[in-house]
């Protein structure tokens, strides 16, 4: 778990470094509440960037606000990975497939999700 696109890359280039090449994809968790915030700063073990947070936290009285700070700050998060040549993100969608797909539809990753349940065949 991580914050900052900087930390994901400082590991990566130090497993290389160490010629360990295998598969490492990134955690992206969208932080669209309070709530999802403080849980992330608790499973990551880290304080939050400032800059991130008082980004987030200033919505902390508009909730739709502050979600669409979140959606965004993660699209941020996943436009840097992708440019450094990071070949996948992994989403931790905390059972909230609509903030996940926002983030997705707009890195343009792939087709669109799709909003209905696959068959079971």
């Amino acid at each position: 778990m991580f914050f900052a696109a900087e930390d994901f890359l400082r590991l990566r280039d130090r497993l290389a470094a160490r010629h360990c090449h295998a598969p490492l994809l990134p955690g992206v968790m969208p932080l669209t509440t309070e709530k999802v915030l403080h849980k992330a700063i608790e499973l990551a073990g880290v304080d939050a960037p400032p800059k991130l947070a008082g980004e987030l936290l200033r919505y902390s009285d508009n909730p739709r606000a502050l979600r669409a700070a979140g959606i965004d700050a993660a699209v941020r998060l996943g436009e840097r990975l992708l440019r450094e040549g990071v070949p996948a993100l992994h989403f931790y969608t905390l059972n909230n497939a609509s903030t996940t797909r926002a983030v997705v539809e707009a890195l343009r990753l792939g087709r669109a999700v799709s909003r209905e349940p696959a068959a079971l065949t």
